[in-house]
């Protein structure tokens, strides 16, 4: 069994924490409206491609695949989507983990073991 360091939350850390989720929450929800923005832009784009572009194919599932592997989508919004997508998420990580750090913390205090 691997020999790990206990850590140790104290008040501080938790301060650091309840600041960290303060200062981001406005932020977070800007990622998350930027992200879900791009998502239903997405579908526009798709469909602006699939009528504009690959309208001689007959099945919308042709279409739709010739769309999504096309470069406009694949080098143009594609990035932008993931962009969003992965900064949204790394926000949203973080602050769930500040959040569980200042659970445990309140376990902890309930406890008396702080």
């Amino acid at each position: 069994m691997e020999n790990k360091e206990k850590i140790v939350l104290n008040e501080i850390i938790v301060e650091e924490k309840l600041t960290y989720l303060s200062d981001t929450d406005i932020e977070e929800a800007h990622k998350e409206s930027e992200f879900e923005d791009l998502k239903r832009e997405e579908k526009s784009f798709i469909s602006d491609l699939k009528i504009n572009t690959y309208h001689n194919y007959k099945s919308d599932s042709e279409r739709t695949t010739h769309a999504l592997a096309s470069d406009k989508y694949t080098q143009e919004f594609r990035p932008k989507l993931k962009k969003a997508h992965k900064e949204f998420k790394e926000i949203r990580n973080k602050r769930n983990t500040a959040d569980r750090i200042i659970s445990v913390w309140q376990t902890q205090y309930k406890r008396g073991s702080v």
